[in-house]
């Protein structure tokens, strides 16, 4: 998922994956190389 938004960020991007490795995979591997991406904060979901 992703969605535009205003304020300090351009963009939210929700991803899934059956790991933190996929995860991290599609950060580094796929939106990080994406023209244009100059930066990511990545912040985990953790179900309590």
């Amino acid at each position: 998922m992703v969605e535009a938004i205003t304020g300090p960020y351009d963009l939210i991007v929700a991803l899934e994956g059956d790991d933190l490795n996929a995860i991290g995979g599609g950060v580094t591997e796929g939106i990080q190389r994406i023209a244009g991406v100059k930066r990511t904060t990545t912040c985990l979901v953790v179900n309590l």
